[in-house]
């Protein structure tokens, strides 16, 4: 897997020391305190700090009562931070949680961008594999905010799941945006710990935490319809500069408050405007981060003169960090939009993030770029079936997550999703990813790959999802239209007929007179078709077999004994 990097983790060893932050580890804030579990026991702990573990490895499950964690030990007279790896039942998460309650929280500042990051080690590293309440190891954190109906409150839920090839000083690393109330704290941050395996007498160790400001540190640019011209580089183009490790936040407009009801959007407008629609170019520099607010989608502007038809829209990643953490957020790509990747990354670090790509909407992967999509299982794309995912020469698209296949809307018969991977073009479906199909009609959408000239793998699918998978290999250009399957031939002719379209075949058996002495018609799709003509009416002899479809013509020869 190519290096992946977060723009706020390269800034976290700079904050400065007036910014909010996460409880300590420092000596100063160490304690002797009763196990949360079982108060009969005393445990080393950190002001603002509990370790436990859950019955069902779900960091908001029931506690595990029989377990107790010391947080710290001695190296001479110095309080280490650490957790020995005897005190965690084996196999399962242990957690390490912020003390927040709804009465001591961490305010946030509002329509702010936040890095949350935390460090920790272990000698046997860390499994990665989904849990029930999200990662097994990752970065877990809610944002407390007013309620819709202003009475009471809500919680924004973030998470991300450890990263080791992070580009930065902190494996658990998450971007956090806040909103537009002036009520944003954070009231839960919590860390999951699945060891890859134990050895008694060895520590996960050392812990630290860091919370990163985007707006005090002067990286953050608030998106709005406003600003857009600084970003203009012609009429129909934009692009968001990647100097300086800026960090970009989508904001959401006016007052409305950010729901599946209220969407907000950034509308990209050519300028001047124009009556037809018109492709608009956005760009993502390299080294940029680019984040959104709940509920927020980009768009292209309305052409001019109407109320219902926009501009296309084409955003390019060329380099940026896309951070998706919230517990669920989905980029909609509607009908013309078109999403190219050529470098960067695309972090869906929740398990619920999703760009979904709607009818006529394109996945596109540039040339000698490799897109890896999701990690570990995590991240979701939802694909109509009339989007077109398409993989130029020497791109590879990894798919780590979950592929949706549903028909369009107002679609009355089954469809399937059509991929076609041309020369140097590869598809690969890595363990762990899985293939849906149950919002599709009747729940029978395939998969279809042709295959012309590219490589598909399949064999992190499971078997139940190579199932729906169906391959069409078509022939080269050049290969012969007719070949036979055995020669002498028996009482059937068996041949294989091979076309790089749908077509009709016309076949025609000569005897050595001359005489046509058999004849026929297929209809075959593209690729290799394989049928048979019966010869058991044909005396001995030599024969040509003649075929011809609309574009190529095939002669050849076989023996009758």
């Amino acid at each position: 897997m190519d290096r992946r990097y977060t723009v706020f983790a390269l800034l976290l060893a700079y904050g400065s020391s007036a910014q909010v932050q996460l409880p300590s580890f420092n000596p100063a804030d160490t304690l002797t305190m009763p196990c949360p579990q079982d108060t009969s026991i005393l445990i080393r702990g950190y002001q603002g700090w509990e370790a436990y573990q859950t019955t069902d490895d779900a960091w908001y499950g029931p506690r595990d009562t029989t377990r107790c964690f010391d947080l710290w030990r001695l190296l001479g007279t110095y309080p280490y931070p650490s957790i020995l790896v005897d005190q965690i039942a084996p196999g399962r998460p242990v957690f390490l949680r912020a003390r927040y309650d709804d009465n001591n929280v961490l305010p946030l500042s509002s329509n702010n961008q936040y890095g949350l990051g935390f460090e920790t080690y272990s000698p046997f590293g860390f499994d990665t594999s989904p849990c029930p309440g999200g990662p097994c190891t990752g970065v877990f954190a809610a944002v407390r905010i007013p309620s819709e109906d202003g009475v009471g409150t809500d919680l924004r839920w973030y998470d991300a799941a450890y990263d080791d090839q992070e580009f930065g000083p902190y494996p658990f690393t998450l971007c956090v945006p806040t909103e537009k109330f002036e009520q944003n704290e954070l009231r839960e941050f919590i860390v999951s710990m699945k060891l890859a395996e134990s050895q008694p007498g060895q520590y996960i160790q050392p812990f630290s935490s860091e919370v990163q400001n985007m707006d005090q540190d002067g990286s953050l640019v608030r998106l709005t319809e406003d600003v857009l011209p600084d970003y203009r580089t012609g009429p129909f183009s934009f692009e968001f500069w990647s100097f300086s490790w800026l960090n970009y936040l989508v904001m959401h407009p006016g007052a409305s408050y950010p729901s599946p009801t209220n969407m907000g959007y950034l509308d990209f407008a050519p300028e001047p405007n124009v009556p037809e629609p018109t492709p608009i170019t956005v760009t993502l520099g390299d080294y940029s981060g680019f984040n959104f607010q709940p509920y927020t989608q980009l768009r292209g502007a309305l052409v001019q003169g109407s109320d219902t038809l926009r501009h296309p829209l084409t955003v390019i990643n060329q380099g940026a960090d896309l951070c998706m953490g919230w517990e669920f957020v989905e980029v909609l790509w509607p009908g013309g939009s078109t999403f190219e990747y050529r470098s960067g990354h695309v972090d869906l670090a929740s398990r619920q993030a999703c760009f979904q790509f709607q009818k006529g909407s394109t996945l596109r992967v540039a040339p000698g770029s490799t897109f890896q999509y999701g990690w570990n299982g995590r991240g979701m794309l939802l694909m109509s079936s009339e989007a077109n995912l398409d993989i130029a020469p020497g791109g590879i698209f990894d798919m780590h997550g979950m592929l949706i296949m549903k028909e369009s809307p107002g679609a009355t018969e089954p469809q399937d999703m059509q991929v076609t991977l041309g020369r140097g073009a590869t598809l690969r479906f890595a363990p762990g990813a899985k293939l849906h199909n149950a919002f599709s009609i009747g729940g029978r959408m395939q998969l279809v790959v042709t295959l012309d000239g590219g490589t598909l793998d399949i064999s992190g699918l499971s078997a139940e999802d190579r199932a729906k998978v169906r391959v069409v290999e078509l022939p080269a250009a050049g290969t012969a239209l007719a070949r036979l399957i055995g020669v002498p031939v028996g009482d059937q002719l068996v041949l294989d007929l091979a076309l790089r379209g749908p077509g009709t075949v016309q076949l025609r058996v000569v005897d050595a007179m001359g005489r046509s002495v058999l004849e026929g018609t297929r209809a075959v799709a593209a690729g290799t078709t394989r049928t048979t003509l019966p010869t058991n009416a044909l005396r001995s002899g030599q024969y040509v077999l003649e075929a011809r479809s609309a574009e190529q013509r095939s002669v050849v020869r076989f023996i009758k004994p």
